[in-house]
C-alpha cells in the first residue's frame, strides 16, 4: 500500500518520471537538495498535494473522483474521460456501469478496461485536539465525521476489507465484451481517499486468489510518519 504522507511515495514517482536518477528507498534532506532542478519541482508539487488531501476525510462521494483526476495530474497520466450513452465505449471512466446477477446495475468507482478495477472510501485521521472545555466543543467533537471509520481502528480496517471484495465481486461480473483478449483486469485497487492506496493483482492471471503487490508486511502503513507498519497482512 502506497500511504500519502510517506516519502516513499515520492521516491516512487521520481523513479517512474526520472528512472536515471536512481532513486535510493530512503532519501535524506541533503540528497534531496542535490537532485536536478526538474525532480526537486516534482517534489513540491508532491508535498503540495500530500498536503491538501491530508486535510480531508469523511465525505468520499464528495472527494474520490477530484482526488483521482488530481492524481493523475501530478503523475502526468490521463485522467478518466467522460461517459457516453453507449457502454461499449465507456473504456476509462468513473461510475462504469456493469451488470448485477441481481439484474439491476452495478457502478464501478474507478475503472479502465484491461487494467484495473478501483473502488474508493475514505475514512478520516483521530481528533487529536485537546478535550473540548465546554458543552458546544464537546456538541461538536462528538458530531465530528470518521466516514468509513477512524484509520488504524477495526472499523476502518473492516470496510478496506470489504471494499476490496466488492472490487473482486466486480471483476468477476464483467460482461464478456469487457474481457480484453479473454482476459479480465489484472490489478485492484482500494484508496482511501487523501490517505492511501493498495494494490492488489491476481498474477500470473489464476482469478483464484487476488495478492497484495507489495510486501505483505508493509502494504497497509500508517500516515503519521514514513511506512511506520499499521495493520499489516499476510
Amino acid at each position: 500500500m502506497i500511504t500519502l504522507g510517506s516519502t516513499d511515495i515520492l521516491n516512487k514517482k521520481l523513479y517512474l518520471r526520472f528512472k536515471l536518477y536512481q532513486i535510493p528507498s530512503r532519501m535524506t534532506e541533503d540528497q534531496w537538495n542535490r537532485l536536478p532542478p526538474t525532480a526537486l519541482n516534482i517534489k513540491s508539487n508532491t508535498s503540495t498535494f500530500i498536503a491538501r488531501w491530508a486535510a480531508s476525510g469523511a465525505a468520499e462521494r464528495a472527494n474520490a473522483q477530484s482526488f483521482i483526476t488530481e492524481l493523475c495530474a501530478l503523475l502526468s497520466l490521463e485522467p478518466p474521460q467522460p461517459k457516453t450513452p453507449d457502454e461499449s465505449d465507456n473504456a476509462y471512466v468513473f461510475e462504469k456501469t456493469i451488470p448485477s446477477t441481481s439484474g439491476n446495475k452495478n457502478f464501478i468507482d474507478c475503472y479502465k478496461r484491461g487494467h484495473f478495477v478501483l473502488e474508493s472510501k475514505q475514512g478520516a485521521d483521530a481528533d487529536t485536539r485537546e478535550a473540548a472545555l465546554s458543552l458546544s466543543g464537546e456538541q461538536q467533537r462528538a458530531q465530528r465525521k470518521t466516514g468509513h471509520g477512524q484509520r488504524g481502528s477495526k472499523a476502518w480496517d473492516t470496510a478496506m476489507d470489504k471494499a476490496r471484495a466488492q472490487a473482486e465481486k466486480y471483476v468477476r461480473s464483467l460482461p464478456r465484451q469487457e474481457l480484453t483478449d479473454g482476459g479480465r483486469p489484472p490489478f485492484i485497487m482500494v484508496v482511501d481517499v487523501g490517505h492511501s492506496i493498495a494494490l492488489y493483482t491476481d498474477w500470473p492471471g489464476s482469478r483464484a486468489r487476488w495478492k497484495a503487490a507489495m510486501n505483505p508486511s508493509k502494504w497497509r502503513a500508517s500516515s503519521c510518519g514514513p511506512c511506520s507498519p499499521c495493520s499489516p497482512r499476510t
